[in-house]
């Protein structure tokens, strides 16, 4: 079994670690913060930032109005080409000063919120990599997350099946720690590809993990129905005698041996579903089979019921 998303979660800001406010194993939903940096730096400088964005725009506005009125006296004579051109500069200048501050702003801004380290989703916090005091830098790992629901589950199948598995086919998976219980997935991908070295291909479930009973790493046993046979005929497989030439069961009529010739569909499970003239709950021979003829004479020991089944 693996996880659905696993992700080591890095700092994109330096800094010295202020709160860690998650818990090693514990539950985090997404955007739940993990770490907070101090941001008492980055604060002072958006604030220095803002004060002087101030005074920029206040000095634009003032700049504008100055291109405003030299822009008439241009006109009448008072002043020359040159002059106008040195008043217009300044505004220029103080247009790109503003849109220079501005970044910073945003920039300082961006900075701040880096200083919040959150879950990128829902899942569980590993082992924690830091302490309250640490001086971190760019891309330091903080912790790893793991998203355990739902789980996935990777699996080979034989290629002459490949026909029967598809994508939202069931597949019930079974594990060690749970012997008794089934989980139910869903499986999404199927490989498009045959391994010629092995003749499988490649499938995966997710399997929904919502009490977080199953761990990634845990090995997995996947059962998936390929075909369904509805009102199969089943008998035990040491039921059957299986020849070159034919197969058969002996059916017992009247504490008599009848031969019955049978065709093998499927085996599964010490179990074998067969054609042949047989019906629901009659009885066949199970030991001494191979010294029978069809005829003899029988007792109670060696019988065993047939079932009619859905395989």
């Amino acid at each position: 079994l693996e996880a659905n998303e696993t992700v080591m979660v890095k700092s994109e800001a330096k800094g010295k670690i202020k709160k860690i406010i998650f818990e090693e194993g514990k539950r985090v939903k997404e955007g739940e913060m993990l770490v907070k940096l101090d941001d008492a730096k980055i604060k002072a400088e958006i604030e220095s930032i803002e004060s002087k964005l101030v005074q920029f725009q206040v000095q634009l506005v003032n700049t504008k109005r100055n291109v405003i009125r030299n822009k008439d006296l241009l006109k009448d004579g008072v002043i020359n080409q040159k002059v106008y051109d040195d008043i217009l500069t300044q505004w220029e200048v103080g247009e790109a000063i503003i849109k220079e501050a501005e970044a910073k702003l945003s920039l300082a801004k961006e900075q701040l919120k880096d200083t919040s380290i959150t879950s990128p989703f829902n899942g569980f916090t590993s082992e924690r990599l830091v302490s309250i005091g640490d001086y971190i830098d760019v891309g330091d790992p903080i912790v790893k997350v793991v998203q355990t629901d739902p789980l996935k589950l990777s699996f080979r199948i034989p290629e002459k099946y490949a026909h029967s598995i598809t994508v939202v086919k069931r597949a019930l998976v079974t594990v060690e720690a749970y012997p008794k219980k089934e989980f139910s997935g869903i499986i999404y991908f199927v490989s498009p590809d045959i391994d010629t070295s092995t003749r499988t291909f490649l499938a995966k479930a997710k399997i929904p993990n919502p009490d977080n009973k199953l761990k990634p790493g845990m090995f997995a046993n996947a059962t998936i129905t390929t075909e369904t046979h509805h009102n199969a005929m089943v008998i035990p497989w040491e039921a059957l005698v299986v020849k070159e030439a034919e197969t058969y069961v002996f059916r017992i009529d009247s504490n008599s041996a009848k031969k019955v010739p049978v065709k093998i569909i499927l085996v599964f499970e010490g179990q074998a579903e067969v054609e042949g003239s047989l019906s629901p709950g009659a009885s066949v021979v199970k030991e001494g089979k191979f010294s029978l003829k069809d005829g003899d004479k029988i007792s109670e020991k060696g019988k065993l019921t047939i079932s009619e089944n859905q395989v």
